[in-house]
């Protein structure tokens, strides 16, 4: 059995906790508003770029990270980038599908947002509202990375943060932690190239070779980054084990295995497990939950971004540690200035 197979097979096993709860915040400050327009119902788009000294223009488009109140990774990359207007129409609760919907009626239809006018970017982050189905996710990106492409917009995908935390029984526990970690890492791997269609949309695959627009332009990978908690105590593997050894699910995968087969099967899945809080959020870059990154984190995810951003955005990665957040939000005492003397 390849690695690639390796990976496809574990995922099925771990399927099963499809059936846990939607992912929620652990704060009533991250529920979704009690009160929302659906994105079908959206009125077209009618707004405007209005910076004219950045020729460079980008649409954010994801989910409530991207329009965290205390200073997002957007403010961060506009604020040290001279060139860049961003436009952020992310919205809270945001599941992939109705990003892709948002996208059509907000930036597709819109008549002043032309690539015609000007260089414009997609920025787009998003997918863990519907992580359980990361095929879907990877699916409904590349329909809107394709669109994007046939408009002439350039396409920037940064994909899922570490997230969860071990406390989060009904996520992360036994076999359902490793549900969680493949089904963000697949839709990691989706952005970053490593997958064939198949094997990153499932059943959505209409093609066995990516089609042109369907992978982002340029994509980073804050899954893997200095935004997981790398040193985190590994768990238990003897109890790791027991409860893999256990699972009806991963048993009935086994049935038609050899015993080497089995025992090499049961070793990866334990490799995994004992692993996982190893990629949950860092403790100190958590906000009001284990699931949004606090400003210090959307600091981390700028910082990550900005080396692989294109030269013409004029961005300076070195501003982002001098950037704070004032009374009157995001400041940077000596960003102006900066810009000025280059």
């Amino acid at each position: 059995m390849n690695a690639l197979q390796r990976h496809t097979t574990v995922l099925a096993i771990c399927m099963w906790a499809l059936a846990s709860p939607p992912l929620a915040s652990d704060s009533a400050r991250a529920a979704a508003p009690a009160t929302r327009v659906p994105e079908s119902k959206l009125p077209v788009g009618t707004w405007r770029f209005k910076k004219h000294d950045r020729p460079v223009k980008v649409i954010a488009m994801g989910g409530s990270s991207t329009i965290y109140y205390r200073g997002n990774y957007t403010k961060f990359i506009e604020m040290s980038c001279r060139n860049v207007e961003i436009k952020n129409l992310g919205k809270t609760g945001l599941a992939i599908n109705h990003m892709k919907v948002r996208y059509d009626r907000q930036v597709a239809r819109n008549r002043h947002i032309s690539a015609r006018q000007s260089e414009i970017w997609i920025m787009a982050r998003g997918g863990l509202n519907s992580i359980f189905n990361p095929k879907r996710v990877n699916w409904f990106m590349s329909k809107l990375f394709k669109s994007a492409k046939k408009r002439g917009f350039k396409t920037l995908a940064l994909s899922l943060s570490p997230w969860g935390r071990e406390r989060d029984k009904d996520r992360w526990w036994g076999v359902k932690g490793l549900t969680s970690k493949r089904a963000t890492q697949l839709t990691v791997d989706f952005l970053m190239g490593r997958l064939t269609p198949e094997v990153a949309l499932g059943r959505y695959a209409k093609s066995a070779e990516w089609q042109p627009g369907e992978l982002p332009d340029i994509a980073v990978d804050l899954y893997d980054s200095e935004l997981r908690t790398r040193s985190a105590a590994l768990r238990n593997r003897r109890t790791a084990r027991a409860q893999l050894a256990e699972a009806r699910f991963v048993r009935k995968q086994m049935k038609h295995l050899s015993p080497l087969e089995r025992s090499k099967m049961l070793d990866a899945l334990v490799a995994e497990a004992v692993d996982l809080p190893r990629w949950h959020l860092r403790k100190d870059l958590r906000a009001f939950d284990a699931i949004h990154p606090n400003t210090d984190g959307h600091r981390a995810i700028a910082k990550a971004a900005c080396p692989k951003l294109p030269e013409n955005w004029g961005c300076d990665c070195k501003l982002m540690d001098r950037i704070v957040w004032g009374k009157r939000g995001l400041e940077a005492n000596d960003v102006r200035t900066a810009h000025a003397q280059e």
